[in-house]
């Protein structure tokens, strides 16, 4: 059941319904008597950093260089931050990233208690009713606009109004009339927008400088479109349209996308289960109670965001997906290119969404005029690079001291590229449109990566994101020499440099030069303790055993450079990382605890992924089961090492919205139940013993092959494979293994 029902009104932006077309979004939100609808559009975002440059501060590189191979890594540090880091950060300077900004709020105050709500993630749609009206709302995909509709039983007197946080560089006007309104921002600096609604009702209607009152009203209908000038769309008023035309046209074509797959858990109890309300039943889950269906419920709501948040779009989910409410939102609500953008992307090449991938890989391409600025100017290198974050204007520039002192975006980036290709084996688009990526990003490395005296090929300045060891004083991210991830990132992404080289027939020479470095970069080390060594030696104390990020474990998952198959040896000590860092209470963020229930999987680890499912969906998600971040490092101590300085803040930390672990979240739930490695697909590799009963449908792996299966009591009952184009799978469970091949579209059923 596709339906997400509460009976528990929000009170808040973070417990709202969202809903979206991808250039359109809306978070819908109850205060008291008030119904909030927080309006977005994707390109509204600050400019007053858009022109931003990178400074000339490659001459630093070779005393950062030396300072590391003198292992004097405060100086290391430091020297980095400056030279490398920007502002922002732990700096007193101002973050030089722009904010993806709210539209505004279209308040409807009405009488009536709050009866319940409902947001339905196969049709697209929104639905609350009080105790005299009924209220739908959506943002179409067919239309293209905004839409609600209230219907009252009654003869109704309520009012409409508009708000928006104060912004810098942001002059608002309204106008209120008696079919209408419209709303504009003139931004000087950033993203200028106008909207435009037209209204219908059978009630008397009074319009004033400050909004509209209505009375005697048994129905009302709304339709607002936004116009920003960011893509130069042409200025034309909302037109009213039949209400019920509009929602069943969308609701259809909603329909029709959402339904191309299955996510589906079971298990005795879930007929009785799904009567509850989710907010029972996410009450139900933090006490302990299995309910296997509110898992891939939440796995199909990751999958809802990413079409809500991508049907119409031009640009990929940011941190917030397309919603925010805010005009100064928690880490700029930007792009951040060390996990975040990449996890919400880590499941649209098994479901299809190739042009929805396509979103994000046009975003990266996009950034790399300014990448080749800033390998030139930070680092006196040819090809590209990417740190840490960007935003709407596609700058690259060092946006956060200290933090920023990382070189690794574009590698991790590439495999999305890559990926793309082994679901699709389209040699066009590899040659055409990600091998010159790849290209670009191999030549940074030609020319950062310095060999040493041993002739091993070190990467450095080099950090694992963004966690630091003994030794780098009071900076939160210490610097060193070839950091696990560094490596396993520039590991992988000179193989599939070498790997499409080889597929197109060309670049043999550059071929031979990307060999050379990856056979000389450091060797995947394992500590004393059996653990991988995540920076570059196992004498590093780690200051934070419980860090969020599992930076060392790229290797695992999302790379799969170790498997039960290739790296043995690796991949069970990064098993041993993973169960220390989670011993230390590590996977406290959303997209953290997601990032862990990936790894669990690929570890086939059935009560790991169990107990990660139970925090992300029951701790780590509002009423409505947005994912939240708190905003607290535990462990973590501001300048001044004050012990207490967090003690607040950790007894009732503010949770912040982020969609990553929504969506990590159902890459994760496919990992668990199928996952390809080592040129093998197994079913059930990771399924907790309380996920009884389930089905996928539609499912696509590398080869372009797709996937169907149902399971009962963790056992294989029914197989669907259709085949692709590579023409052969390998198929296993634990109980048994077969051989599949057939021409390409060509369908094979088998039934246990």
């Amino acid at each position: 059941m596709d339906i997400l029902n509460y009976d528990v009104p929000s009170e808040s932006w973070e417990n709202g319904l969202p809903t979206g077309n991808g250039r359109l979004a809306c978070m819908l939100w109850e205060d008291g008597e008030k119904d909030i609808f927080s309006l977005n559009h994707e390109a509204i975002w600050s400019g007053k950093y858009k022109d931003r440059e990178c400074e000339d501060t490659a001459h630093f590189l070779p005393y950062v260089r030396q300072y590391l191979k003198e292992d004097r890594i405060f100086k290391a540090t430091a020297l980095s931050a400056l030279a490398f880091g920007g502002n922002g950060g732990i700096s007193p300077l101002d973050r030089r990233i722009d904010s993806f900004q709210p539209a505004c709020d279209i308040v409807v105050t009405l009488p009536g208690r709050l009866r319940g709500r409902f947001l339905d993630i196969s049709k697209g749609y929104a639905s609350s009713s009080r105790e005299h009206s009924v209220l739908r709302t959506f943002c179409s995909i067919t239309d293209n606009c905004f839409a609600l509709e209230y219907r009252f039983d009654r003869p109704t007197d309520f009012s409409l109004s508009l708000d928006r946080e104060d912004a810098e560089d942001a002059q608002a006007t309204a106008h209120f009339g008696e079919t209408g309104f419209t709303y504009a921002i003139e931004s000087h600096m950033g993203v200028s927008f106008r909207l435009s609604a037209v209204f219908r009702t059978d009630g008397c209607v009074r319009a004033s400088d400050n909004g509209i009152d209505f009375v005697n009203a048994t129905y009302f209908t709304l339709i607002a479109d936004i116009i920003s000038d960011y893509y130069g769309e042409p200025f034309h008023p909302a037109v009213s349209s039949d209400f019920d035309l509009m929602l069943a046209e969308h609701q259809k074509a909603f329909s029709r996308i959402m339904g191309q797959w299955t996510m589906e858990l079971s298990d005795e109890h879930t007929q009785e289960t799904e009567r509850l309300s989710v907010n029972r039943r996410l009450e139900r889950l933090r006490e302990g109670g299995a309910d296997p269906a509110l898992i891939s419920l939440y796995a199909r709501f990751g999958v809802y965001l990413m079409v809500s948040g991508s049907h119409l779009a031009r640009l990929p989910l940011n941190l917030q997906g397309k919603w925010n409410h805010s005009t100064s939102p928690k880490w700029n609500s930007d792009y951040h290119l060390n996990v975040n953008l990449q996890m919400n992307y880590w499941f649209t090449g098994a479901l299809s969404l190739d042009d929805y991938t396509r979103q994000m890989t046009d975003y990266v391409l996009s950034l790399l005029p300014a990448a080749r600025e800033a390998a030139r100017r930070l680092y006196g290198c040819r090809g590209a690079v990417m740190l840490l974050n960007s935003d709407l204007w596609r700058r690259i520039t060092p946006e956060a001291y200290n933090y920023a002192v990382w070189t690794g975006a574009a590698g991790w980036l590439m495999l999305h590229f890559w990926q793309q290709y082994l679901y699709t084996g389209d040699k066009e688009y590899l040659r055409d449109y990600a091998y010159p990526f790849f290209k670009e990003v191999a030549l940074f490395y030609e020319d950062y990566i310095e060999f040493d005296e041993n002739g091993t090929a070190q990467i450095m300045p080099s950090q694992s994101p963004e966690n630091r060891f003994a030794g780098g004083g009071y900076f939160p991210v210490t610097i060193c020499k070839s950091s696990a991830m560094d490596v396993q990132i520039c590991f992988k992404a000179l193989s599939i440099a070498c790997e499409s080289a080889r597929i197109l027939g060309l670049d043999s020479d550059c071929v031979e030069k990307w060999k050379q470095i990856a056979d000389h970069l450091p060797p995947f080390a394992i500590g004393s303790d059996g653990r991988l060594v995540e920076w570059d030696n196992d004498s590093r104390v780690e200051i934070e055993p419980g860090h969020r990020h599992f930076s060392h474990l790229y290797g695992v998952y999302p790379a799969a450079i170790f498997t039960p198959g290739s790296n043995r040896a690796q991949f069970d000590a990064s098993r041993a990382s993973l169960d220390y860092r989670f011993a230390h209470d590590s996977g406290y963020t959303g997209w953290s605890c997601a990032w862990g229930a990936c790894l669990c999987a690929r570890f086939r680890d059935t009560e790991g992924v169990d107990m990660r499912f139970r925090n992300l969906v029951g701790n780590l998600s509002s009423t409505t089961m947005l994912d939240l971040h708190p905003d607290f490092h535990p462990g973590k101590k501001k300048r001044g090492d004050d012990p207490d300085l967090f003690e607040e803040s950790a007894a009732h930390p503010p949770m912040i919205f982020q969609i990553d672990g929504n969506l990590g979240g159902t890459a994760a739930f496919l990992e668990a139940l199928m996952q390809y490695v080592d040129d093998e697909l197994v079913l059930l590799p990771a399924c907790p013993e309380a996920w009884e009963n389930g089905k996928l449908e539609n499912i696509r792996i590398p080869g372009g092959h797709r996937i169907s299966f149902e399971f009962r009591n963790h056992a294989i009952r029914r197989l669907r494979v259709v085949v692709g184009y590579s023409g052969r799978l390998s198929v296993s469970t634990p109980d048994w293994r077969k051989e599949i091949t057939g021409e390409e579209g060509s369908e094979q059923l088998f039934e246990f």
